[in-house]
Protein backbone atom coordinates (compact mmCIF):
# COMPACT_ATOMS: atom_id res chain seq x y z
CA UNK A 1 0.00 0.00 0.00
CA UNK A 2 1.49 3.35 -1.01
CA UNK A 3 1.59 6.53 1.07
CA UNK A 4 -1.28 8.17 -0.87
CA UNK A 5 -3.64 5.28 -0.08
CA UNK A 6 -2.59 5.29 3.58
CA UNK A 7 -3.29 9.06 3.77
CA UNK A 8 -6.77 8.66 2.23
CA UNK A 9 -7.62 5.79 4.59
CA UNK A 10 -6.44 7.87 7.55
CA UNK A 11 -8.76 10.72 6.55
CA UNK A 12 -11.67 8.31 6.19
CA UNK A 13 -10.94 6.97 9.69
CA UNK A 14 -10.84 10.49 11.14
CA UNK A 15 -13.99 11.69 9.34
CA UNK A 16 -16.40 10.65 12.17
CA UNK A 17 -14.16 12.44 14.70
CA UNK A 18 -14.22 15.63 12.63
CA UNK A 19 -17.99 15.33 12.18
CA UNK A 20 -18.53 15.01 15.94
CA UNK A 21 -16.41 18.09 16.54
CA UNK A 22 -18.42 20.02 13.96
CA UNK A 23 -21.44 20.52 16.22
CA UNK A 24 -19.25 21.97 18.98
CA UNK A 25 -17.29 24.61 17.04
CA UNK A 26 -18.34 27.97 15.63
CA UNK A 27 -16.53 27.21 12.38
CA UNK A 28 -15.96 23.79 10.85
CA UNK A 29 -13.26 23.76 8.19
CA UNK A 30 -13.96 21.40 5.30
CA UNK A 31 -10.77 22.13 3.35
CA UNK A 32 -7.97 24.70 3.39
CA UNK A 33 -5.85 22.94 0.69
CA UNK A 34 -2.70 23.37 2.75
CA UNK A 35 -1.84 19.67 2.57
CA UNK A 36 -1.95 19.80 -1.26
CA UNK A 37 -4.40 16.91 -1.23
CA UNK A 38 -7.78 16.49 -2.87
CA UNK A 39 -9.38 14.71 0.12
CA UNK A 40 -11.09 16.99 2.66
CA UNK A 41 -11.56 16.71 6.43
CA UNK A 42 -14.75 14.65 6.13
CA UNK A 43 -13.12 12.15 3.77
CA UNK A 44 -14.63 13.51 0.56
CA UNK A 45 -12.73 13.88 -2.69
CA UNK A 46 -12.41 17.08 -4.74
CA UNK A 47 -12.28 17.28 -8.50
CA UNK A 48 -13.34 19.12 -11.63
CA UNK A 49 -16.38 18.39 -13.80
CA UNK A 50 -17.28 19.31 -17.38
CA UNK A 51 -20.53 19.10 -19.35
CA UNK A 52 -18.72 17.50 -22.28
CA UNK A 53 -15.38 16.00 -21.15
CA UNK A 54 -14.54 15.03 -24.75
CA UNK A 55 -14.94 18.63 -25.92
CA UNK A 56 -11.38 19.98 -25.72
CA UNK A 57 -12.43 23.55 -26.61
CA UNK A 58 -13.85 23.97 -23.09
CA UNK A 59 -12.34 22.84 -19.81
CA UNK A 60 -11.88 23.30 -16.10
CA UNK A 61 -8.57 22.46 -14.42
CA UNK A 62 -7.73 22.56 -10.72
CA UNK A 63 -4.36 22.78 -9.02
CA UNK A 64 -2.76 24.09 -5.83
CA UNK A 65 -1.24 27.55 -5.55
CA UNK A 66 1.30 28.35 -2.85
CA UNK A 67 1.75 31.94 -4.00
CA UNK A 68 -1.93 32.81 -3.43
CA UNK A 69 -3.24 32.04 0.03
CA UNK A 70 -6.06 33.57 2.03
CA UNK A 71 -4.11 33.57 5.29
CA UNK A 72 -0.48 34.16 4.42
CA UNK A 73 1.55 34.63 1.27
CA UNK A 74 4.43 32.79 2.97
CA UNK A 75 2.81 29.48 3.89
CA UNK A 76 -0.07 27.23 2.97
CA UNK A 77 -1.92 26.98 -0.32
CA UNK A 78 -5.20 27.70 -2.03
CA UNK A 79 -7.08 25.90 -4.80
CA UNK A 80 -6.61 27.39 -8.26
CA UNK A 81 -9.39 26.93 -10.83
CA UNK A 82 -8.70 27.66 -14.50
CA UNK A 83 -11.92 27.53 -16.51
CA UNK A 84 -13.13 28.10 -20.07
CA UNK A 85 -16.76 27.69 -21.17
CA UNK A 86 -16.29 29.17 -24.69
CA UNK A 87 -16.95 25.87 -26.46
CA UNK A 88 -16.84 25.33 -30.22
CA UNK A 89 -19.30 22.46 -29.95
CA UNK A 90 -23.07 22.83 -30.15
CA UNK A 91 -25.04 20.96 -27.49
CA UNK A 92 -28.76 20.37 -27.17
CA UNK A 93 -29.97 22.08 -24.00
CA UNK A 94 -33.20 20.95 -22.35
CA UNK A 95 -34.60 20.25 -18.91
CA UNK A 96 -35.57 21.93 -15.67
CA UNK A 97 -34.30 25.47 -15.21
CA UNK A 98 -34.29 26.42 -18.90
CA UNK A 99 -36.92 28.58 -20.57
CA UNK A 100 -38.53 27.69 -23.90
CA UNK A 101 -36.22 30.24 -25.53
CA UNK A 102 -33.12 28.54 -24.14
CA UNK A 103 -34.14 25.00 -25.09
CA UNK A 104 -32.48 23.83 -28.28
CA UNK A 105 -29.02 23.61 -29.82
CA UNK A 106 -26.45 26.10 -28.57
CA UNK A 107 -22.69 26.52 -28.46
CA UNK A 108 -22.86 26.46 -24.69
CA UNK A 109 -20.98 24.63 -21.98
CA UNK A 110 -20.82 24.29 -18.21
CA UNK A 111 -18.02 23.19 -15.95
CA UNK A 112 -16.64 23.69 -12.47
CA UNK A 113 -15.60 22.03 -9.22
CA UNK A 114 -17.14 19.36 -7.01
CA UNK A 115 -16.31 18.47 -3.42
CA UNK A 116 -17.95 15.47 -1.76
CA UNK A 117 -19.25 16.06 1.79
CA UNK A 118 -20.20 12.49 2.79
CA UNK A 119 -23.57 13.35 4.38
CA UNK A 120 -22.16 16.18 6.49
CA UNK A 121 -24.60 17.62 9.04
CA UNK A 122 -24.64 21.40 8.54
CA UNK A 123 -27.78 22.02 10.62
CA UNK A 124 -25.86 23.51 13.57
CA UNK A 125 -24.52 26.20 11.25
CA UNK A 126 -25.91 29.35 9.63
CA UNK A 127 -23.52 29.99 6.73
CA UNK A 128 -21.60 28.23 3.99
CA UNK A 129 -18.32 30.14 4.17
CA UNK A 130 -15.26 30.44 1.97
CA UNK A 131 -12.64 32.86 0.70
CA UNK A 132 -12.35 33.60 -3.03
CA UNK A 133 -10.57 35.94 -5.42
CA UNK A 134 -9.84 36.27 -9.13
CA UNK A 135 -6.51 36.37 -10.94
CA UNK A 136 -5.79 39.90 -12.19
CA UNK A 137 -3.43 38.73 -14.94
CA UNK A 138 -5.49 35.82 -16.27
CA UNK A 139 -8.85 37.58 -15.88
CA UNK A 140 -11.88 36.18 -14.07
CA UNK A 141 -15.64 36.19 -13.79
CA UNK A 142 -17.21 38.58 -11.29
CA UNK A 143 -19.88 36.03 -10.44
CA UNK A 144 -20.47 32.27 -10.38
CA UNK A 145 -22.84 29.75 -8.82
CA UNK A 146 -22.47 27.58 -5.73
CA UNK A 147 -24.61 24.48 -5.26
CA UNK A 148 -25.25 22.28 -2.24
CA UNK A 149 -26.67 18.78 -2.71
CA UNK A 150 -28.22 16.25 -0.35
CA UNK A 151 -28.09 13.22 -2.64
CA UNK A 152 -31.55 13.78 -4.11
CA UNK A 153 -31.78 17.49 -4.79
CA UNK A 154 -29.52 20.46 -5.38
CA UNK A 155 -29.89 24.21 -4.85
CA UNK A 156 -27.84 26.86 -6.71
CA UNK A 157 -27.03 30.24 -5.15
CA UNK A 158 -25.30 33.01 -7.09
CA UNK A 159 -22.13 34.63 -5.77
CA UNK A 160 -21.45 38.20 -6.93
CA UNK A 161 -18.77 40.81 -6.44
CA UNK A 162 -15.61 38.76 -6.92
CA UNK A 163 -12.44 40.92 -7.15
CA UNK A 164 -8.71 40.26 -7.41
CA UNK A 165 -8.37 40.53 -3.60
CA UNK A 166 -9.34 37.87 -1.07
CA UNK A 167 -12.89 38.24 0.24
CA UNK A 168 -14.89 36.22 2.73
CA UNK A 169 -18.19 35.01 1.31
CA UNK A 170 -20.91 33.84 3.71
CA UNK A 171 -23.93 32.28 2.01
CA UNK A 172 -26.90 31.87 4.39
CA UNK A 173 -27.86 28.21 4.67
CA UNK A 174 -31.46 29.39 4.84
CA UNK A 175 -31.21 29.96 1.07
CA UNK A 176 -30.65 26.21 0.64
CA UNK A 177 -32.71 24.68 3.47
CA UNK A 178 -36.16 25.08 1.89
CA UNK A 179 -35.19 22.53 -0.78
CA UNK A 180 -32.44 20.27 0.55
CA UNK A 181 -31.79 18.46 3.82
CA UNK A 182 -28.91 20.23 5.55
CA UNK A 183 -28.29 17.28 7.86
CA UNK A 184 -27.16 15.01 5.00
CA UNK A 185 -25.13 17.17 2.62
CA UNK A 186 -23.39 15.12 -0.04
CA UNK A 187 -21.72 17.69 -2.27
CA UNK A 188 -20.44 21.26 -2.64
CA UNK A 189 -20.25 22.45 -6.27
CA UNK A 190 -18.88 25.49 -8.11
CA UNK A 191 -20.60 26.17 -11.45
CA UNK A 192 -19.35 28.25 -14.37
CA UNK A 193 -22.20 28.64 -16.88
CA UNK A 194 -23.73 31.17 -19.29
CA UNK A 195 -24.38 33.59 -16.42
CA UNK A 196 -20.72 34.27 -15.64
CA UNK A 197 -19.29 37.65 -16.64
CA UNK A 198 -16.19 36.27 -18.39
CA UNK A 199 -16.06 33.02 -20.37
CA UNK A 200 -12.44 32.24 -19.52
CA UNK A 201 -10.33 32.98 -16.46
CA UNK A 202 -8.81 31.91 -13.15
CA UNK A 203 -10.14 32.10 -9.60
CA UNK A 204 -8.81 30.90 -6.25
CA UNK A 205 -10.69 29.28 -3.34
CA UNK A 206 -9.60 28.81 0.26
CA UNK A 207 -10.95 28.00 3.74
CA UNK A 208 -14.20 26.32 2.68
CA UNK A 209 -16.37 25.46 5.67
CA UNK A 210 -19.53 26.04 7.67
CA UNK A 211 -19.90 28.84 10.19
CA UNK A 212 -22.28 29.81 12.99
CA UNK A 213 -21.17 33.43 12.71
CA UNK A 214 -20.80 35.68 9.69
CA UNK A 215 -17.11 36.30 10.45
CA UNK A 216 -15.06 33.37 9.15
CA UNK A 217 -12.46 32.14 11.60
CA UNK A 218 -9.19 31.61 9.80
CA UNK A 219 -7.53 28.33 10.70
CA UNK A 220 -3.74 28.38 11.16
Amino acid sequence: MNFKKIWILALWALAPVYAAAAAESDFFLIHDFNNSGFVNRVGGSTGKWELEPDDKSQWCNISFSTSHNAISEKSGASLRMDYNIATNKENYIAGQGFSIHETGTHARSFNGLYMLLNKFNAKPYRYLSFFAKGDAQEGFTRSFKVELKDGQRSVPVSVHGLTDSWQAFNLPLSEFSSTINLSTLTEFVIVFDQNITRNKGTIYLDQIGFSKKKEIQKTP
